[in-house]
């Protein structure tokens, strides 16, 4: 987050702001993990020390027979346990250092704050924001392919809004997955088009559906996903029409026609007006 916020700093108020905060973030976990890392070199040195230690003074009593004092005050002045003992408890001070920091400024409250702060900015990008692209290719089928009468499909009611100039379209659709409602705007002809869409209450679509009075279209619609496209065949049933469109990547991408749809298929009529949905509602 703090690098996709960085090369917003001088577009959107508050992004630099949220840069330094992350940057503080990152220091508290590096700090915590540093001394947790540290922490466990610490532990191994103190095993590698016991052992040290018992090896020198198992020398000791297998050279002499006993441990004299002299003996036990060379080992005590050698030990690197007291050491190692302080060090594992500074390790400890700046880790817990480290956490009252992540607590204090990133958890509880200062969480909803922060994400009250990212939410602002990610709507401060809506101007910035590449309108979406719809590229598809639409084909005229002369029947709905037999296996797909037998599979589940999404019950589409959709209508336009009245304009001159700007088209709006509603639609309900109603599926396995359940139900959902979406007001679409689109921009263009033929192969690619602008697209731009939100989801919306069902309340919403009921209240504006006595609007698109005249304007309305009726289909089954079947989703079937075929190596790296997805085709949706759409039975209208308002009228006798069954056309078939597959979404593309970019306007140069090659389609094949999969061997389960294409002895269905009349031709291709991506660029006949007539087929556009807008042109067909009544």
């Amino acid at each position: 987050m703090r690098y996709l916020l960085e090369i917003l700093g001088d577009v959107i108020p508050h992004a630099a702001e949220m840069v330094e905060r992350f940057k503080q973030l990152q220091d508290a976990l590096g700090e915590m993990h540093d001394a947790d890392v540290a922490s466990q070199m610490v532990a191994e040195a103190m095993e590698a020390a016991a052992a040290e230690r018992g090896r020198r003074v198992a020398s000791e009593v297998r050279a002499s027979g006993t441990l004299d004092r002299a003996a036990l005050r060379r080992e005590r002045r050698r030990d690197p346990m007291p050491g190692l003992i302080a060090l594992a408890g500074q390790l400890r001070f700046r880790r817990e250092a480290a956490w009252r920091v992540v607590e204090l400024e990133w958890l509880g409250q200062q969480e909803e704050r922060l994400l009250g702060q990212l939410e602002g900015i990610a709507r401060a990008l809506g101007p910035y924001a590449a309108p979406a692209v719809e590229i598809e290719r639409k084909y005229l089928l002369r029947a709905l392919p037999a296996q797909l009468g037998r599979m589940p499909a999404a019950v589409i009611e959709q209508g336009y809004l009245p304009g001159e100039r700007i088209h709006e379209r509603i639609r309900r659709s109603s599926g396995p997955d359940g139900t959902g409602c979406w007001r679409t705007v689109k921009l263009g002809a033929g192969l690619v088009r602008q697209e731009f869409e939100e989801e919306m209450p069902e309340t919403m679509f009921e209240a504006l559906w006595p609007l698109t009075d005249g304007r309305r279209v009726a289909k089954r619609r079947y989703a079937i996903t075929d190596g790296e496209f997805t085709w949706e065949v759409d039975e209208f049933t308002d009228r006798q029409l069954v056309l078939a469109e597959v979404e593309l990547p970019s306007s140069d991408t090659e389609v094949t026609v999969p061997e389960w749809l294409a002895p269905f298929v009349v031709r291709e009529v991506t660029d006949e007006p007539e087929y556009v949905n807008i042109n067909l509602a009544k």
